[in-house]
């Protein structure tokens, strides 16, 4: 039976079915690539989970869009604006996606709601460092000086490898109440694309984050 079957009709939900994950497998390269520059742009790199996309076994609220796999009890919750925030950057940086999420998992999600981002402007879990339980994105992947690319990740660890390249997002858990995409990182990510170096914008930003986070323990 669909999962489409089983919801409620307020459910802002694809009903998305099976991907043939073993041809994805097979059909995709599986090892870390580099980027060779065609577009004079400079990189945007946005992580996946809780900074785009929330997976969970509950339903997702009604005014949440989300994905539903045939093959699957979870729900892919998408975060309010985050095409309409894909479109925007899009105009303005060559954007990539790197998530530390397996290629088989994020593979489909990608596809679902985001084809535009082709399989040479992803990458995944193969593709990062790991040190214990630290996991490490190398942005020297992309083909660009650090002063023209720039990353947003909800893990704040990301900023201790590149504390000015890293813009840290609040993560998100499926709330329909956010709107930090739009109101928070674009235009953050606006001036990044007209500047000739991010590092002292982003830099000002991470300060006043860290002020932020400083203050909310007291």
């Amino acid at each position: 039976m669909a999962f489409g079957s089983l919801l409620e009709p307020n459910f802002n939900l694809i009903d998305i079915h099976a991907i043939d994950t073993d041809r994805i497998a097979h059909s995709l390269p599986t090892t870390p690539h580099r980027i060779f520059v065609t577009d004079t742009r400079k990189a945007l790199v946005l992580d996946l989970d809780e900074t785009l996309v929330h997976t969970s076994t509950f339903p997702p609220h009604s005014d949440v869009e989300a994905l539903k796999f045939d093959d699957t009890n979870e729900y892919v919750f998408l975060r309010p604006n985050v095409k309409k925030f894909l479109e925007r950057v899009s105009e303005l940086f060559e954007v990539f996606i790197f998530t530390a999420g397996t290629q088989i998992y994020a593979e489909r999600i990608l596809d679902s709601f985001c084809p535009q981002i082709d399989q040479m402007h992803r990458f995944y879990r193969d593709s990062c460092k790991f040190s214990g339980n630290k996991c490490k994105k190398d942005l020297n992947k992309f083909g660009r000086p650090l002063t023209k690319v720039v990353m947003v990740d909800d893990n704040y660890q990301m900023r201790s490898y590149y504390p000015q390249n890293t813009i840290y997002i609040d993560r998100w858990s499926g709330t329909p109440l956010d709107d930090v995409l739009m109101s928070k990182i674009l235009p953050i990510l606006e001036k990044c694309a007209d500047a000739e170096d991010v590092r002292p914008i982003v830099k000002e930003y991470g300060e006043r984050t860290i002020e932020r986070r400083a203050s909310s323990f007291f």
